[in-house]
């Protein structure tokens, strides 16, 4: 039995004598009360342990495993050593989630409490407080799941950032928590339990009974275990049964089955439940009734009994007539496509697809409702248009998708318009209409005022799109957090996407080394299908980035090598990286003539003409061509400010090389800017790009706290940037360090 800890009040009037208008979360001085009897667990006990001294441990399964109560189990183990505050999340309820925080708090912790609208300067205020504490908070989150709102998961994440090592975070959830786990993991700051170390050992097994006492013998203690698989609710709901069986009462498992998922559910959305609910087995095999046979198709997708099933209704429904055999064929054939997506059978699909789109034609026999043909275009020419887009053919790709999202409009159907929506966000993203796609990835993951998203089919691209949105706009920790959401996603394209932004995104940071093992995870997907030639190309273009940027060109042309052979020349993405590659050599004459025509709109992408334009600004200024170079450095600056491109100023990624770094945007379109001589390097190592970036921003007046919201950084990597400034410059102070670069002239 689970005891709520929080509880909801009205507010008090504030110093000023206004009441507030809103309530206030208050805490209980006690945790959650434990079940009993409860079964010791040394080994999860020890495991809890041991993270403690790690930022974050997260308990991730589904619900009835136990995450509770292990929680509670921690929190009085760490009450003796720090802090405690346990804050309970229910749903729908995310705008009071700090005020929760808030109130759980020590109270030499909360201060004022938070506003409205907590900002980044109360998130400051707190990360501030805990860090002055002689001991680290344990901050305890149970069904963080219930949070929709990313910008609450990002301020947690800024908490942990800006704590300096005074907050650990203890997170239970039925899912993953879209935070950044990935990073905490790989710098060994994560302890993560799931169902494998949550379930039941068989010793624990017997212990629970026992403590019932209800002791079985070995044969009935082993079949109990390997028919729960010791998943405690299961072991739990078993013991009740075995307890209720003397009395004659009924077995507790449909209550508790009822109370988790139906009683959940809205009243009309219960109501359908149950009365479409069969048992699973009704039948042995593929029915032979071609209606109930797409039923059972539809029941169990992907190959198999589905497909068999799917093969029946299509020979069975031949002697259909009228509107009867049109519906099923189109259902059928529906099922057919999906089955063809999951599987990855691109030819196939487009087989399918224009089936179905000759099934939804307007013809005699097709029924009386309007709102079926629409729904089956919508369907139809969504895998158009995702086959299109994985082809890179974004003009065909942008016709189908955009008459599906018409088509989905037409009959209501909001699942196959959220679908296409997600795949047009994206595919404008890959484009470089940022401002559009962004729109559109909202949409379809239907983000309101309040910024809740809800999980739709074209959430995966809808995220990625706002995720490649937020890179080229140099919101590194935004482009992180969609990323982890669109990682999510089943698509089987999305890994490779994800992992080539990632890639980028971790570059940009200066984590070389882990760049490259996210495009390794993409290449390791062995019995999967391909992404598709566009995802491929994006992944090899990224990879010779990342070679050039180690210093070797000649390993990133053999890369593209394979891709670039042919009579066409190679595609602009790998040209723009070749040239890349001929300015690293010393040869601006052969980077100019790889460059393709990017002075005006030829279907180019406008990150492949931004990485182009900046090429051809570098190779000018090589060949003492003062004049070409301004005016690359001029359509440069027009092409980025209309859709807020900033990192094409100073970060190595192939949409933006690093050779305006040494340029910033103010200097680069000026006459009167600095000569085109090749800048001295300091003695010794030279700066990164990061430090560049982070030396221009010394010049103001801003703090390194300043800076580092800026730059969307931590503050502890501004620190450690300045000092490796100021060691490369040989400075022992901000004003020194100036000088020193201008007189290099690196500002």
């Amino acid at each position: 039995m689970r005891e709520d800890v929080t509880r909801v009040g009205r507010g008090r009037p504030d110093r000023r004598g206004a009441a507030r208008d809103e309530p206030t979360i208050a805490a209980h001085p006690v945790l959650p009360r434990l079940p009993g009897p409860l079964v010791e667990r040394p080994r999860l006990s020890s495991l809890l342990d041991a993270g403690g001294a790690r930022p974050v441990t997260v308990l991730a399964a589904p619900a009835g495993w136990g995450k509770t109560t292990l929680l509670n189990v921690g929190a009085r183990r760490a009450a003796a050593h720090h802090p405690v505050a346990w804050v309970t999340v229910p749903p729908g309820d995310d705008s009071h989630f700090w005020s929760r925080v808030h109130a759980a708090l020590p109270p030499d912790v909360r201060g004022e409490p938070p506003p409205r609208a907590p900002d980044e300067r109360y998130l400051t205020r707190l990360a501030d407080a805990l860090a002055r504490q002689p001991a680290p908070t344990l901050l305890i989150l149970d069904e963080l799941d219930h949070v929709r709102n990313a910008r609450v998961l990002q301020g947690v994440a800024f908490l942990l950032r800006h704590g300096v090592g005074r907050l650990r975070l203890l997170i239970a959830a039925r899912t993953p928590p879209a935070l950044p786990l990935h990073r905490w993991r790989l710098t060994g700051e994560l302890t993560e339990l799931g169902p494998r170390r949550l379930a039941f050992s068989r010793a624990e097994t017997a212990r629970y009974l026992v403590g019932h006492g209800l002791p079985l013998a070995r044969p009935e203690l082993d079949r109990l275990q390997a028919r729960t698989g010791g998943w405690p609710a299961a072991v739990r709901l078993a013991t009740l049964a075995l307890a209720h069986a003397a009395t004659g009462e009924a077995e507790p498992f449909a209550e508790h089955l009822v109370a988790r998922l139906p009683d959940r559910e809205p009243r009309g959305l219960r109501d359908v439940l149950l009365d479409t609910s069969i048992v699973d087995d009704v039948t042995s095999g593929p029915p032979a009734d071609p209606e109930f046979a797409v039923a059972h198709a539809a029941a169990r997708p992907g190959p198999g009994p589905a497909g068999a099933a799917l093969r029946v209704a299509e020979r069975a429904a031949q002697p259909f007539v009228g509107p009867r055999r049109a519906r099923s064929a189109v259902i059928a054939t529906a099922l057919c496509l999906a089955d063809a997506q999951q599987a990855g059978d691109r030819d196939r699909v487009r087989v399918l697809a224009a089936r179905l789109l000759t099934l939804a034609a307007p013809g005699e026999g097709r029924g009386r409702d309007a709102s079926e043909p629409a729904a089956a275009q919508a369907i139809a020419l969504t895998a158009l248009g995702e086959e299109a887009l994985a082809a890179g053919e974004l003009a065909a790709a942008e016709l189908r998708l955009g008459a599906a999202v018409a088509a989905a409009y037409r009959c209501g159907l909001q699942a196959a318009r959220a679908a296409a929506l997600g795949r047009l966000a994206f595919l404008r993203a890959l484009r470089g209409e940022l401002t559009a796609a962004r729109t559109a990835a909202r949409a379809a993951i239907g983000a309101g005022r309040d910024g809740q998203p809800c999980r739709t089919p074209g959430a995966g691209y809808a995220y990625l799109a706002l995720a490649l949105a937020a890179f080229f706009r140099d919101r590194l920790d935004d482009a992180e957090t969609q990323l982890c959401l669109a990682a999510g996603d089943h698509d089987l394209a999305l890994p490779a996407w994800v992992g080539a932004l990632r890639a980028l995104v971790r570059s940009a940071t200066g984590d070389r080394r882990g760049a490259m093992a996210a495009l390794r995870a993409t290449r390791r997907r062995r019995g999967r299908p391909a992404p598709g030639r566009c995802a491929g190309q994006w992944c090899a273009a990224v990879e010779a980035e990342l070679l050039l940027g180690g210093g070797d060109p000649d390993a990133a042309r053999r890369r593209l090598a394979p891709l670039v052979e042919g009579p066409a020349g190679p595609p602009a993405l790998f040209a723009v990286t070749l040239a890349r590659g001929a300015l690293r050599d010393g040869d601006p004459h052969v980077a100019t003539r790889l460059l393709p025509p990017w002075t005006e709109d030829h279907g180019l992408p406008v990150p492949v003409r931004l990485a182009a334009a900046v090429v051809e600004a570098r190779a000018a200024r090589d060949l003492g061509d003062q004049r070409r170079t301004h005016a690359a450095l001029a359509r440069v600056r027009e092409l980025a400010e209309p859709e807020g491109y900033r990192r094409v100023f100073g970060e190595v990624v192939p949409a933006a090389p690093a050779q305006l770094a040494e340029q910033p945007a103010g200097m680069a379109v000026s006459a009167g800017g600095p000569s085109a001589e090749t800048p001295a390097d300091p003695a010794g190592d030279p700066l990164t790009d990061r430090e560049l970036t982070v030396l221009r921003h010394l010049q103001g007046v801003l703090s390194n706290v300043e800076i580092a919201a800026e730059l969307r950084l931590s503050v502890n990597t501004v620190k450690t940037h300045v000092r490796s400034i100021y060691r490369k410059l040989d400075a022992s102070r901000r004003r020194e360090a100036v000088r020193r670069a201008r007189e290099l002239r690196l500002l």
